[in-house]
């Protein structure tokens, strides 16, 4: 089991709201030197024009963050989407993997 310090775990939430409990996780705050990734779960990021992903890294970079991508991010078939299986795998691991502190989608 990895030991954790304060900092670095996350903490539920529970708000009292209008007759309802609600629960949430809420988790720590990005650090300069986190790593994100960014994953495309409705499209392929394959229709954007590179310079426009370079934008969009360096302005993260330059916030602190080592930005990676998700495997299948570029990957596309003739609607420029993905299968459901690459968007899945992206998707699990980006949250598997111990080093991503954010996830970013590429599309909404």
């Amino acid at each position: 089991m990895m030991d954790l310090s304060k900092d670095d775990r996350s903490y539920l939430s529970i708000i009292y709201k209008g007759g309802w409990i609600v629960v949430g996780m809420v988790p720590r705050r990005l650090q300069p030197g986190d790593e994100v990734r960014v994953i495309s779960p409705s499209r392929s990021m394959a229709i954007l024009k590179e310079k426009q992903v370079d934008i969009a890294r360096n302005r993260l970079e330059a916030l602190g963050f080592h930005v990676t991508f998700g495997k299948h991010v570029h990957t596309h078939d003739e609607f420029f989407s993905t299968s459901i299986e690459e968007r899945i795998e992206d998707l699990h691991t980006a949250f598997l993997d111990q080093n991503v502190k954010g996830i970013f989608t590429a599309f909404l």
